[in-house]
């Protein structure tokens, strides 16, 4: 009764066998539709109400509890339910742990608002476990909640957070904490477009870091890398990604390993070294899956997309582009938003104007609300080609001052952005528009210039014409 209205089948039943199956013949309890005894349940729920208020007036409530805790250790996926009967066992201090271990699967698979609750009752067994306020042990509770801010798109809240974070470590002398939660509100700026502040953040927790401590050293080289692909040095990019990769790989730090493959694979793709890109994803993709981080999977599943994208075989980026959508859905609204951007960017390859644009207005309007403005400005250059496509001029102008005002305050580069533009500028032309595609060909020169597309940068310069800066 202590275990639930139901016993999941993949715990263990030897202990209960010979009581429960006394239950199926006094027909107190109904038995499975298959073999064995998992997911039985009781034929009333007033009898097993009944049970549980004589155990409890009996007194024998926390002892029952521990044997039915002792009876799920070992078993994967019985965290929660380990750690809810520790706590009412009075053992709150053991239940701590457990929490840790249910709220990150639950985050993994995207179950965001199950992992928010564990994370309370985490914390609530802390406190249950008279941990004071002044011990490390309540920074990683606080790191988790922020996490599942990124991943449901408050990057404003997570910020707030990891600073919050940052402040009460330093006061209580947290040092590995602090930068943990340095490094992480630095990818959340850098992820707003803010790259000074991100700089400032790596700043502060570079004295932090050292090298005796191999997960936060490999975090630091992880984060130094994103920044360093935002400010367009790839070469240096790389370096410290394959540094950190090397070191998570080497822990057996699979999710983290993954993140530093799928940001590689990146960096392939702006490079066009699109058999390096697919290496790369199918080294995220494996890890991911491995992991059970269903929106990593995701995101692996949009690089497949970008790489065929980039080599001509659009349909197949659509297919990939649309598995991520699917996958998405049920793992990260983040990750739905970059599903978006990405399959409304292979309709407009396809010159399906009318159907990429509902799909890179979500995207824009999501984009905005998590404050990602150079994603956002992206959006916007992508939209070009819409209006020019329906003949809307006015709204060409109001997008094109937009994403101009975005890329310019961001400093980001990205090809998606300079293929758009090119795309936009052609579409303009082709319409009479020579001026107006005069100024989504200079956004598609500058973006080039600055990934190192030397030829390309040259050919949309050409297309500018005399006058064009």
């Amino acid at each position: 009764a202590l275990r639930g209205p139901t016993a999941p089948p993949q715990e263990p039943q030897d202990g209960t066998r010979g009581l429960v199956e006394a239950l199926f013949r006094a027909r107190l309890a109904v038995p499975p539709l298959t073999d064995g005894l998992g997911d039985w349940r009781f034929a009333h729920a007033m009898l097993r109400e009944s049970l549980l208020r004589r155990v409890v007036e009996a007194g024998r409530a926390q002892r029952l509890h521990a044997a039915c805790a002792e009876v799920l250790v070992g078993v994967t996926g019985a965290e929660e339910r380990q750690a809810r009967h520790l706590v009412h066992a009075g053992l709150p201090a053991e239940a701590a742990p457990l929490f840790e271990v249910a709220a990150g699967r639950r985050a993994d698979a995207g179950e965001t608002t199950a992992a928010l609750a564990l994370v309370a009752a985490w914390e609530g067994a802390l406190g249950a476990a008279g941990v004071g306020e002044e011990d490390a042990a309540w920074a990683s509770p606080a790191l988790r909640r922020a996490e599942i801010a990124v991943a449901e798109g408050g990057l404003g809240e997570a910020q707030a957070q990891f600073s919050a974070l940052a402040a009460r470590a330093h006061a209580c002398r947290w040092t590995r904490v602090e930068a943990m939660a340095l490094l992480r509100e630095a990818v959340i700026w850098r992820d707003r477009g803010v790259p000074a502040r991100a700089d400032a953040c790596i700043a502060q927790a570079r004295p932090l870091v050292g090298d005796a401590d191999p997960a936060l050293r490999a975090q630091y080289l992880y984060v130094v890398g994103r920044a360093l692909r935002t400010r367009g040095d790839s070469a240096g990019a790389e370096r410290a990604l394959l540094d950190a990769f090397a070191i998570y790989d080497e822990m057996g730090s699979t999710p983290e390993a993954a993140n530093c493959c799928d940001s590689l694979g990146g960096i392939a793709i702006q490079s066009l070294r699109l058999d390096d890109a697919r290496r790369w994803a199918e080294a995220a993709h494996a890890r991911y899956n491995a992991a059970g981080k269903r929106s990593g999977v995701a995101d692996a599943r949009v690089m497949f997309g970008e790489v065929e994208r980039l080599r001509g075989n659009l349909a197949a980026a659509e297919g990939h582009y649309r598995d991520a959508l699917a996958l998405a859905r049920v793992a990260s609204p983040t990750t739905v938003t970059f599903a978006w951007a990405n399959l409304g960017l292979v309709l407009l390859l396809l010159g399906r104007w009318s159907e990429a644009e509902p799909y890179i207005r979500d995207a824009l309007r999501d984009f905005e609300a998590q404050g990602r403005s150079f994603f956002a400005g992206a959006m916007h250059v992508g939209l070009l080609g819409c209006a020019a496509a329906r003949g809307d001029f006015p709204a060409w102008d109001a997008h094109l001052a937009a994403a101009q005002e975005r890329l310019d305050a961001t400093g980001f580069h990205d090809l998606d952005v300079a293929l758009c533009a090119e795309l936009a500028a052609r579409e303009a032309g082709a319409r009479g528009e020579t001026q107006r595609a005069r100024g989504a060909w200079r956004i598609a020169r500058d973006q080039r210039r600055a990934l190192g597309h030397v030829a390309e940068a040259e050919s949309a310069e050409r297309e500018m014409g005399p006058g064009g800066t």
